[in-house]
């Protein structure tokens, strides 16, 4: 019975964060928003997370994203990066506190309000760091 208690929550937690969601469940705002900032691509998958709406695309090759409000505001915009690009304070810290652990993945991310932050993949723990590389926060995957 514990198992399936476990397992149940488990399930729910998965849920609760992103959920994929169907062109046709989002608001014309947001596609519209979508389509002016993003004339020449087509989104993969759109998801639904926390009330914002996220657009998944290739753009020139490189994995991206774009997450909407409901009234299409744009929130930010996500895109992976290669790990040596990243700002020398980002390899500072992973080297000093996560002694022996490699960043498996590195994506720079563009807020609406013009502030550039990373974030950094290391083991189960998002890392994010300001645009000058200095740690702000972890977010658990």
């Amino acid at each position: 019975m514990k198992n399936v208690y476990v397992f149940a929550c488990l399930l729910l937690s998965l849920s609760v964060s992103a959920q994929k969601i169907s062109t046709s469940k989002i608001p014309d705002a947001v596609t519209t928003a979508f389509a002016k900032l993003f004339p020449d691509i087509n989104v993969a998958q759109w998801e639904l997370e926390k009330g914002s709406y996220e657009a998944n695309f290739k753009k020139h090759g490189t994995k991206s994203a774009a997450i909407f409000d409901k009234a299409g505001n744009l929130i930010k915009t996500e895109h992976d990066i290669k790990i040596a690009t990243l700002p020398a304070g980002v390899h500072s810290y992973i080297g000093s506190n996560l002694k022996g652990k490699k960043i498996k993945s590195a994506s720079i991310i563009e807020l609406a309000s013009g502030v550039t932050n990373y974030e950094v993949n290391v083991g189960n723990t998002d890392y994010i760091f300001d645009g000058t590389g200095k740690f702000l926060r972890t977010l658990k995957d």
